[in-house]
C-alpha cells in the first residue's frame, strides 16, 4: 500500500466513522510516484474528526550524507478523534 494510503482512507469512510485511532506513515518528501504527502493525509483525516496527537520521526539511513543530514522523509503520525 505505499502511496495508496489516502485512497484507502477514502474508500473507508464507514469505517473510519467508527474508529478512535489511526497510524499512518506519511512523508514530507515524494517517495511514490502519485502518493500522497503529509499535508494531503492530514487535511483529510482532520476534515474526518481526527486531530494528530504524536508524531514519531525517523528516515531512511541510506539517505543519510552530510548534504541531507536533517532533511526529514517521513514519520509516524498518530491520529485521535
Amino acid at each position: 500500500t505505499q502511496g495508496g494510503e489516502l485512497e484507502i482512507l477514502k474508500g473507508a469512510t464507514r469505517t473510519l466513522k467508527k474508529s478512535i485511532g489511526l497510524e499512518l506513515e506519511v512523508e514530507f518528501t515524494p517517495l511514490y510516484k502519485g502518493a500522497p504527502l503529509f499535508g494531503e493525509l492530514c487535511e483529510f483525516l482532520v476534515d474526518n474528526g481526527f486531530e494528530i496527537i504524536e508524531n514519531v520521526g525517523h528516515a531512511d539511513p541510506a539517505f543519510f550524507t552530510l548534504k541531507n543530514i536533517n532533511k526529514m522523509l517521513d514519520f509516524l503520525a498518530k491520529y485521535l478523534r
